[in-house]
């Protein structure tokens, strides 16, 4: 190959004389070292200093960072000898190159100097190789020169764009039969770019732990060449299936002390025919280390561009979540936003019954959750719940230890939920293709994992809440009537004979009225009699399936006193038979209600029964009604003998009565009645009377109930009086 002469050391001899730059010097990295190039001004001593600064790992990074970021940056010159104030560097990122000078201080005009030298007047060439070298045949195909291919790299924003033309390069310029690129994550390397592999090599996952050879080639950052036998005994290493006598060979992709990558090539029928030899390995490495920072560069943006992605997936998660509080229909809309991100045929999330111990699966193709039992090891989610650890499978017709619960299901993924430190369930992922899921995937489900947790949670709590209030609803309804059923059987025997009376009074009528030589007047005026009878008996028999018949449990406006007037019309035929005179003080102007009615109306008849109960030898019933702003009162006040302090206490539990054969629920599911209306049932002390003078009882002073409810509105119309 001709020499050329270098044009380079004229223009930096200009450059320093009119910036008044003590020196300057190009910067190539090769095999993860920096070596100089082209040089003004730099004697043995300083360039000596500068040689040993340069191998530091912190100037050997900041040197890096000015390559991948392309913006000139300064320090200050430490070391006297170089005699200078600052140390400025002028990246060339296209051709990788760095321009250093030692400089006081470096104005606009100088600054502008040295950025035009280091990116349009580089060094001509790389350092020349003599005439007696000849390119060796692994690199006799290459036409285009490697700083021009950089430079399309440098102009594509794909990243796996990026990756697949700098392994397309590097296939061009090595001889082979196919190759991939595999970038680091830990200890994994994802094989992210193929070149004439096999289609299972594409996404695959190479464990330092697991293949002795890429673990050597991260510790000792030097490529390795593997013998047909060598990759017999490697069986690990992807790409090599069903080829004859295949030769492997690997070199890492470094950035300071960094391995981020592996390029591996693979050639044919290496006995007959070997190219891999240490010097092609020496030459190859060479241009895999040139191209480290554009592969650097691409791993930086996807990684950008994955963690936006991320995001976007998390915000659109949470929103999808915001949208409902049902555990089954959030599950669906959440698992349908991860099949679309990863790209699977199936996903669902498991949650444990923490009564039955199983796992119920939400989100995925059944509205009920089919049950998992939580023991079963033999599937890959009772594995996951059970050892605490996320599991991803790429081949499962392959292997044995898993039994796959979806038919043509080739890869699945699943990761546990964790709530303070509790697995409470799984999501999981899978696939009918082979090699679905990648180290990322499964790193981005453990974050979404963990960002969904507390979520599924709290709506299982929800669901498990919302199922108790249902059964506790149910179960006061039940209360409330079988307490309505036994206040009817003891208004059954006091309107027994109100019945019959009737029934005699008909069947007198009837009898009568058959008699032949009454006249056609009298006979009408007996069926007359048994008729205005039948239309008495029918409006008591009403007055009884009225309150049997279970009300409507919807809230409307109620009249409260017209409520009042028709519990005082049901017990009239008891206030009467036990002595008991009702006084009625109603509010002017009281307001609608909004309540249920009929159990309202219970409360009521509850309060009138135990009142004449109280006073089996007569007295007084005292009803009064208060309208304040936004609150109504109505209290019943017998003259009995009244409560005492011990019962005061525990006159609202169940199951608590001072009457013989009584079921202690009345007042208790009355309180519950009030209570659910967001009002109050109360045992007041004892007040002043409101009878009116000279009716004063002896009889006692009597118990005092006041109820207190919310009105509808202030302006709401008044009752009927």
């Amino acid at each position: 190959m001709e020499n050329h002469s270098d044009p380079s050391g004229n223009l930096l001899k200009e450059a320093c004389r009119l910036s008044g730059a003590r020196w300057a010097v190009w910067l190539d990295n090769k095999n993860a070292q920096w070596e100089f190039g082209s040089r003004q001004g730099l004697n043995r001593s300083r360039q000596s200093i500068l040689s040993s600064l340069v191998e530091s790992p912190a100037i050997s990074s900041w040197l890096a960072g000015a390559l991948s970021s392309g913006y000139v940056r300064w320090t200050k010159a430490e070391n006297p000898k170089l005699d200078c104030q600052r140390i400025y560097l002028f990246p060339n990122p296209t051709e990788h190159l760095i321009l250093m000078i030692g400089i006081d201080h470096a104005d606009k005009n100088s600054e502008n100097i040295f950025k035009i030298i280091s990116r349009h007047f580089p060094p001509f060439g790389q350092p020349p190789i003599s005439s007696s070298e000849e390119l060796p045949i692994i690199f006799q195909d290459t036409q285009q020169p490697i700083w021009q291919v950089r430079a399309e790299l440098e102009a594509s924003y794909n990243p796996q764009t990026i990756l697949d033309n700098i392994l397309e390069f590097l296939c061009g310029v090595v001889t082979c039969d196919a190759a991939y690129l595999a970038i680091r994550s830990g200890d994994i390397f994802h094989i992210q770019a193929t070149w004439n592999c096999q289609l299972t090599a594409q996404d695959l996952d190479l464990s330092l732990q697991k293949i002795s050879t890429i673990e050597k080639i991260t510790l000792t950052r030097q490529g390795i060449i593997l013998s047909s036998s060598d990759c017999a005994r490697e069986t690990l290493l992807p790409g090599m299936n069903g080829m004859i006598n295949p030769a492997w060979m690997g070199i890492p992709i470094v950035i300071g002390k960094r391995v981020i990558g592996v390029v591996a090539f693979i050639h044919i029928d290496s006995i007959t025919n070997s190219i891999f030899d240490p010097e092609k390995l020496r030459q190859a490495s060479q241009h895999v280390s040139s191209l480290a920072y554009n592969v650097e560069n691409a791993i930086v943006f996807a990684e950008a561009t994955r963690y936006l992605q991320q995001l976007a997936l998390l915000n659109e998660l949470a929103v999808t979540a915001s949208l409902s509080i049902e555990i089954n229909e959030v599950s669906r809309r959440v698992m349908h936003r991860l099949r679309r991100a990863f790209d699977t045929d199936w996903a669902a999330v498991y949650l444990i019954s923490p009564g039955d111990q199983v796992l119920r699966e939400y989100g995925g193709e059944n509205i009920v959750g089919i049950p998992l039992e939580l023991s079963d090891e033999s599937s890959i989610v009772g594995f996951t719940v059970q050892s605490g650890n996320p599991i991803r499978v790429n081949d499962l017709l392959s292997q044995t230890r898993f039994v796959p619960k979806r038919n043509k299901i080739c890869s699945e993924m699943a990761v546990p939920l964790r709530y303070r430190g509790k697995v409470i369930g799984v999501i999981d992922l899978v696939s009918r293709n082979v090699n679905a899921f990648s180290n990322q995937d499964e790193q981005l489900l453990i974050l979404i994992a963990g960002n969904l947790a507390g979520l599924f949670e709290n709506m299982r709590l929800n669901e498990e809440l919302r199922l108790y209030i249902r059964q506790l609803e149910e179960s006061q309804r039940a209360l409330i009537q079988a307490e309505k059923m036994a206040i009817a059987g003891r208004l059954t025997a006091s309107i027994a004979h109100e019945i019959n009376n009737p029934l005699q009074s008909v069947s007198n009528c009837l009898h009568l009225a058959e008699r032949k030589e009454l006249s056609l007047e009298d006979r009408q005026n007996y069926l007359g009699l048994a008729r205005e009878e039948l239309d008495r008996l029918m409006q008591t028999v009403q007055r009884m399936l009225d309150y049997y018949r279970p009300g409507a449990l919807d809230r409307k406006p109620t009249d409260i006193h017209a409520l009042l007037n028709k519990v005082i019309t049901l017990m009239e035929k008891q206030f009467r038979d036990h002595s008991i005179r009702i006084h009625l003080h109603y509010a002017p102007n009281f307001p609608l209600v909004y309540v249920v009615g009929d159990q309202i109306q219970q409360v009521f008849l509850n309060l009138a029964l135990n009142a004449v109960e109280a006073m089996p030898k007569g007295g007084n019933l005292i009803i009064e009604t208060f309208y304040n702003h936004d609150h109504v009162k109505i209290i019943f006040q017998d003259t009995g003998p009244g409560v005492s302090s011990l019962k005061k206490k525990t006159i609202f539990e169940p199951f608590v009565s001072s009457k013989q054969g009584g079921t202690g629920l009345g007042l208790a599911i009355s309180y519950g009645i009030i209570t659910a209306h967001g009002g109050s049932l109360e045992l007041l002390d004892e007040a002043e009377s409101m009878l009116p003078p000279g009716d004063h009882s002896t009889l006692g002073k009597g118990a005092r109930f006041q109820i207190t409810l919310r009105c509808s509105s202030p302006t709401e119309p008044r009752s009927s009086e």
